[in-house]
C-alpha cells in the first residue's frame, strides 16, 4: 500500500500531475477518517461541524494601492525626524520604490513559495512584468530588503485585526544558525541570544505572536532567544478584551507579575489537553 508520504515523495520525483492529486485525496481521506467521518460522507453533514471562517486576501493591485497609500504618508514624516551627521550623502533613488518592495514582501509571503529567488525569478519576473515594469535582479531586490524593514514594521502595525473576543498568543524561535555555530555568526552577536523552547535550545530570537480567532495579526513582537515568554505579553495585550488562550506554559504563571494585569478583561487560558486529567471526561 502507498502512504501519502510515499507518494509525495514518487510526486516529486517524476512530477507527475496525477500522483500528486492522488497524494492529496489520501491525506484527506485519512484525516476525515481520523475526525471520525465515514468515506464517502460531506463534512458538512458531520454533527457539530462548523467550517472556519476565511480570511479574506487583497489582491495584487489592492496591496500595492494600500502600501503605496502608507508610503506616500509615512516617508515625509520619517524623513524629517532622521538624524544626520551634517556631511551630504548621495541619496540616489532605486528604480523599484519602497512601496513596490514592501508589496512584492508581502506577495511573497502570501504565495506557496518558501523560496525567495525561487518565487522572485519563476513567479514574479516571469508572471507579473506588467505590473513591475522595472524588475531588478534578483541579488540587488534582496540587497534593498532591509530599507523596508522598518516601514514594513510600521506598516504591520497600522493593519491589525479586529479584536472579535477571542485572541491566541504563542512564541517561536527564529534561528540565527545551528547550534554547533553558535561562535561563528558575528552579524547577530549584539542581540541575539541563547534560548530553549519545547523543541530544543536555539540561538536567535524569539517572534511573539497575537492572532484572533480568524487568523487575523493582532500584536507581533521580536525579543532576544533569552527573553521569557510572558514578559512582552502586557504590551502585546493592549486594547484586547475577551479572552486570551495561551499554551500550558502561559497557564502555569499567571501569578506572574507582568500578568497581573490580565485579572481584567482578558483571560488565559491551557489548551483543552493539557488542562484536563485522565479521570475527566472528554479526556
Amino acid at each position: 500500500m502507498i502512504t501519502p508520504e510515499c507518494s509525495l515523495a514518487l510526486a516529486r520525483i517524476v512530477d507527475a500531475p496525477a500522483i500528486a492529486y492522488l497524494s492529496r485525496t489520501l491525506i484527506e481521506r485519512e484525516f476525515w477518517i481520523r475526525m471520525g467521518v465515514a468515506p464517502g460522507m460531506e463534512p458538512a453533514k458531520v454533527p457539530g461541524y462548523r467550517p472556519l471562517p476565511r480570511v479574506p486576501t487583497m489582491s495584487l493591485d489592492e496591496l500595492f494601492c494600500d502600501v503605496d497609500d502608507f508610503c506616500r504618508l509615512f516617508l515625509p514624516a520619517w524623513h524629517r525626524q532622521l538624524l544626520t551627521s551634517g556631511e551630504r550623502k548621495r541619496q540616489r533613488a532605486s528604480r523599484l520604490t519602497l512601496g513596490e518592495i514592501m508589496t512584492i514582501l508581502i506577495y511573497f509571503h502570501q504565495s506557496h513559495y518558501r523560496n525567495f529567488k525561487a518565487f522572485y525569478l519563476g513567479h514574479l519576473c516571469r508572471y507579473y512584468r506588467s505590473e513591475f515594469p522595472n524588475l531588478l535582479s534578483d541579488s540587488r531586490c534582496v540587497a534593498l530588503i532591509p530599507s523596508a524593514l522598518m516601514p514594513m514594521c510600521l506598516y504591520l502595525h497600522t493593519r491589525r485585526g479586529e479584536d472579535t473576543g477571542i485572541a491566541f498568543i504563542d512564541a517561536t524561535s527564529l534561528v540565527v544558525c545551528h547550534n554547533r555555530r553558535i561562535h561563528s555568526p558575528k552579524v547577530f552577536t549584539p542581540c541575539a541570544r541563547r534560548g530553549k523552547t519545547s523543541m530544543g535550545g536555539f540561538y536567535g530570537f524569539k517572534l511573539h505572536l497575537v492572532v484572533n480567532d480568524r487568523g487575523e495579526l493582532l500584536a507581533f513582537q521580536i525579543t532576544p532567544g533569552h527573553v521569557d515568554d510572558r514578559r512582552p505579553v502586557d504590551e502585546l495585550t493592549q486594547g484586547l478584551t475577551g479572552k486570551l488562550v495561551g499554551d500550558r506554559a502561559y497557564h502555569l504563571s499567571v501569578s506572574h507579575a507582568p500578568m497581573k494585569r490580565w485579572q481584567g478583561d482578558v483571560i488565559l487560558q491551557a489548551p483543552l489537553q493539557a488542562a484536563q486529567s485522565p479521570g475527566e471526561p472528554g479526556y
